[in-house]
């Protein structure tokens, strides 16, 4: 990873070094850019790493919108396009109200596409109340199981997935991606989750973990690609092709199909010929937190001291997942 913004620390690092290495070892939200645009020097990759959680995976909300405030004033530097968000609140609340959820359409009313972990909270009432994800206008993602076969028959939903209506009366997850049992980059032989599970490691620079953190980033990967193909796409624009195009799954249980990146393509190719591709979102109200003439996070909209503590993605959301496996 050659672009590490680390909200804890505060530096931008662009190449490899040893501090990078000391600094990469907890929570990251990714961001993708559009790789298309000459201006963009050689030099920046496609992806950047907010690091908004301390080395045990702790993240406060004053950290996770430090982050996401980085992205928003970078976003044009950058050409930034799709953000993944694989943390959730401790606190339950209506989005209306919530400060990540106010930064989150703040991105998303500014272009950027904003994908969420669902949560792990199974079928309980309040398995969809907890923000980012409970966001309407986010694309929120729950976890597929395979069952570890090729055979897409014997595919359903990961038990452990958050599905449900959001205390605002919107359902989630939007769609679901792959989440149980994948295999993904490893910070460092001494992060938490390295000396936690041992046996999750995978040739020693990689982990095995299950969870809706996991499904997100299959999500947003996608997203990065058709946007690098077609960048005139809006967010909701973006969030109408994945929807709709969805597949269902044999163990399927409610509306949030598969993400089917080829099915997207097709549908895209016809609707551009027919000459308009359609927009979801409609009718939303955005956070009571929004100036309406300008999209963006009112400076005196929030908070006390208490608020910006709330935790996010902490020990024990971080030990829940984990157990998933």
């Amino acid at each position: 990873m050659k672009n590490l913004y680390d909200v804890i620390r505060r530096p931008l690092i662009t190449e490899k070094s040893t501090n990078l290495k000391e600094t990469q070892h907890s929570l990251c939200f990714e961001v993708h850019r559009d790789a298309t645009k000459p201006e963009i020097k050689k030099a920046v990759e496609t992806l950047f790493s907010v690091k908004v959680a301390d080395d045990t995976g702790m993240a406060t909300t004053q950290d996770v919108i430090a982050g996401l405030d980085w992205v928003y004033n970078n976003r044009a530097t950058y050409n930034i396009r799709v953000v993944n968000l694989s943390l959730s609140s401790s606190v339950a609340e209506s989005y209306a109200s919530s400060a990540i959820d106010a930064y989150v359409e703040q991105l998303w009313l500014a272009g950027v596409v904003v994908v969420t972990a669902a949560g792990n909270n199974g079928s309980s009432a309040d398995a969809t109340w907890y923000a980012p994800s409970n966001d309407p206008y986010a694309i929120s993602v729950g976890a597929l199981d395979d069952n570890q076969t090729t055979d897409t028959a014997d595919d359903s939903l990961a038990t452990f997935s958050s599905r449900g209506a959001t205390q605002d009366g919107f359902y989630k997850p939007d769609v679901v991606a792959p989440g149980r049992k994948i295999v993904s980059t490893l910070a460092g032989p001494r992060v938490t989750l390295a000396t936690t599970y041992p046996d999750r490691i995978v040739d020693t620079n990689y982990i095995r973990l299950s969870g809706t953190s996991m499904a997100a980033p299959v999500v947003a990967g996608t997203v990065a690609l058709l946007l690098e193909k077609f960048p005139s796409l809006t967010p909701n624009q973006v969030k109408f092709l994945l929807t709709s195009a969805a597949r269902a799954y044999p163990g399927q249980s409610d509306t949030a199909g598969m993400v089917d990146p080829v099915n997207m393509l097709l549908q895209l190719a016809l609707e551009l010929v027919t000459g308009s591709v359609g927009s979801a979102n409609q009718g939303l109200t955005p956070s009571t937190a929004l100036d309406p003439t300008t999209s963006t996070v009112s400076s005196d909209a929030y908070w006390n001291q208490s608020y910006w503590n709330q935790a996010y993605w902490n020990q024990a959301y971080w030990a829940q997942e984990s157990s998933l496996y």
